[in-house]
């Protein structure tokens, strides 16, 4: 079997450092920590967690935008039909109640990732202000529009 040497002295499987580069697979070589591999392992799925929460905040504060700026507005210039616009109050909601689920979970994510002792992530200024504001209700209403 072929092997190779992905640290001084030593050899291993493809395959295993593959495992290991990936974070899926413990590495086994003299000094190897496996508490300290756990969590260096932790680190990198809370980092990614909350890239993907920050990512999915952004694009629901997107869709909100796009709702009240009426770029979806299917009858410009015209009155919107009752039943339209009860679904489009129906479908705010629901945006403003995934905006406010992905600023929690941040928070706690961000918690978990301070008390590591890790570095926080960056945050964009405007979803950083969002996540300090702890009584944030997005958009410039509330009214249920």
């Amino acid at each position: 079997m072929e092997m190779v040497e992905p640290l001084p002295e030593t050899e291993i499987s493809p395959w295993r450092t593959r495992g290991w580069f990936m974070g899926a697979i413990p590495p086994v070589f003299e000094g190897f920590g496996l508490e300290q591999w756990n969590d260096a392992t932790t680190a990198i799925k809370l980092y990614d967690t909350h890239r993907l929460l920050v990512r999915s905040y952004q694009e629901a504060v997107h869709r909100l935008k796009e709702l009240d700026d009426d770029r979806m507005d299917i009858y410009p210039d015209r009155q919107w039909p009752e039943a339209t616009l009860d679904r489009r109050r129906h479908f705010r909601s629901a945006v403003l109640g995934q905006l406010a689920t992905f600023l929690e979970q941040l928070r706690t994510h961000r918690r978990a990732i301070a008390e590591m002792g890790l570095t926080l992530p960056a945050l964009a200024a405007e979803v950083e202000a969002d996540l300090n504001n702890q009584h944030y209700h997005p958009g410039p209403y509330t009214d249920g529009r």
